[in-house]
């Protein structure tokens, strides 16, 4: 599952970039929610992966990953929609 997610939004990536008339304002919005996701699916998925395997001892630090990633995400696009560089 976790080289899918990653793998599949390579792919989204690459022909974003790869392809001049794939660069339009939508797709730009598709290649952050491809980012979005992928980045998710390596930090994320793995702590997870692990917190089924050995117990609720990792359930903490995937919470803080899980948590600090979702408000950097907010952040940025507060930061995009007010104009602050």
């Amino acid at each position: 599952m976790l080289v899918l997610c990653t793998g599949g939004n390579v792919l989204v990536c690459a022909a974003v970039k790869r392809e001049r008339k794939l660069r339009s304002m939508f797709n730009y919005f598709l290649v952050s929610l491809a980012l979005s996701d992928m980045l998710s699916a390596i930090l994320v998925m793995p702590l997870s992966i692990m917190r089924s395997l050995v117990g609720q001892n990792v359930c903490e630090l995937s919470f803080l990953f899980t948590f600090t990633y979702v408000k950097a995400c907010l952040k940025r696009q507060k930061r995009k929609l007010t104009g602050m560089n």
